[in-house]
């Protein structure tokens, strides 16, 4: 019986193993379709490794085992608790992973302390880990979802779809209550695993999460903290209420997540740029141009504010008229321009847009990634501009201080075949809100949205 469950689990081992995968080939799994090539992209990453016979099988389902390294090894998760739950062993092929999951607090376990790693995650469960862990901006969304949502999930399902990591099916369902399958997670988690040079979006960690969580198809109704009850909302804290066989239906710590990624703690607020300029205080040369000498000869005579405009003086001193009211004399340098913080995060949070959506769609083709690469770090570039109070809001600042990245980009870009740019125009248009595609467009190729429509 012994030497049975260790195949088991080495079996379960090999699905999910960390070592590279480059290379591995599944029989069950179609790179050209978007969730084979996501599969891929993970297995390529060595986070996923299928089973021993080559298969993945995508439709299988998700255990929270299987869940907890995946998202370790996603989000780069490494420091351990210092004590795991009550019904995980030393020796279960998942033991490192949920003293990892439980450090990082994204995923806390059910009142009676233990982890139950072989339940399913349904979907919803699924939006809740994900809005946890993957520093999701606010974005509305304003469908409705036609089929059962519970209502401790619903802001997370509505989070996670504005961000477009899952998507609404047939008849605006979503099948929240569903379990999740393999290859559908796959896609999700994919989104976060951007090739290098691309920046990954550092992932929130939340600090004693609370509420109940996954039971999969466990038809317990004992409740872990993957869950929110009903009445939780975004300002809800953990205020001392002790679990004690009832649940928690108000305490989530909701306010460790990431929200958006807006730059707004790295904004000197003490030196603000408001973009003054000295437009009556320039200094031309230090030109006085109320008092040009008109070919009159000053032979002598202080010309300080009357213009000569023929008569010659010869010897009568001009001793009242000195140019004394019209020396620059404390305007000799244009004052520094201070940061305006409205205007800075307005056009941060284009620039955050822009490379959030870029991290949405999937730019594999390889006429695509060479350009979207440029347009990742010419972005980042900017950002990191911003770091240092550059103002980045000035006119077309960034097609001008990045010229050359971008000329490279257009280059790129006008040297596709019709076909080849209609296929990443479409793309563009089809993944990125009208507002967004329409900043990039200008900004990397010189077009406007209303050249496509």
């Amino acid at each position: 019986m012994k030497k049975i469950i260790t195949a088991i689990c080495i079996i379960i081992m090999l699905s999910f193993a960390t070592v590279s995968a480059a290379g591995v080939t599944f029989t069950d799994v179609d790179r050209a379709t978007p969730m084979g090539s996501a599969i891929y992209k993970l297995a390529d990453k060595g986070i996923v490794i299928g089973y021993g016979d080559n298969t993945f099988r995508p439709d299988g389902y998700v255990t929270r085992a299987e869940l907890v390294k995946m998202v370790n090894l996603v989000f780069n998760y490494t420091e351990s608790d210092a004590t795991n739950f009550n019904d995980v062993k030393d020796t279960d092929w998942f033991y490192p992973y949920t003293l990892i999951a439980k450090k990082a607090g994204y995923i806390a376990g059910y009142e009676d302390g233990s982890f139950r790693g072989n339940n399913n995650l349904t979907r919803q469960e699924t939006c809740v880990i994900i809005t946890r862990v993957g520093g999701l901006y606010e974005l509305p969304f304003m469908q409705n979802i036609n089929d059962e949502v519970a209502e401790w999930a619903l802001p997370y399902v509505r989070k996670v779809l504005a961000n477009r990591f899952m998507s609404l099916e047939e008849g605006n369902t979503f099948r929240a209550t569903e379990n999740i399958t393999r290859g559908e997670l796959a896609q999700v988690l994919a989104s976060f695993v951007i090739d290098t040079p691309v920046i990954t979006p550092t992932p929130s960690t939340p600090t004693s999460p609370s509420g109940p969580s996954g039971n999969g198809n466990n038809s317990s109704n004992d409740k872990d903290d993957d869950k929110v009850t009903p009445g939780d909302n975004a300002n809800d804290n953990n205020t001392g209420n002790e679990n004690t066989g009832n649940e928690n239906t108000g305490n989530e710590n909701t306010g460790n997540e990431n929200t958006g990624n807006e730059n707004t703690g790295n904004e000197n607020t003490g030196n603000e740029n408001t973009g003054n300029e000295n437009t009556g205080n320039e200094n031309t040369g230090n030109e006085n141009t109320g008092n040009e000498n008109t070919g009159n000869e000053n032979t002598g005579n202080e010309n300080t504010g009357n213009e000569n405009t023929g008569n010659e003086n010869t010897g009568n001193e001009n001793t009242g008229n000195e140019n004394t009211g019209n020396e620059n004399t404390g305007n000799e340098e244009d004052e520094e321009p201070v940061l305006d913080i409205k205007k800075q995060a307005a056009v941060l949070g284009k620039i955050d847009d822009m490379l959030l959506y870029i991290r949405r769609t999937r730019f594999e083709s390889e006429y695509e990634v060479p350009i979207i690469n440029i347009i990742r770090s010419t972005l980042n570039s900017v950002k990191a501009d911003a770091d240092r109070n550059v103002i980045i809001y000035a006119d077309d600042y960034v097609k001008t201080t990045y010229a050359t990245d971008i000329a490279k980009a257009k280059a790129l870009y006008d040297a596709l075949d019709p076909t080849r740019k209609s296929d990443f125009e479409s793309r563009l248009l089809s993944n990125f809100p009208l507002e967004t595609v329409d900043e990039l467009l200008y900004i990397f190729f010189d077009k406007r949205l209303e050249d496509f429509v």
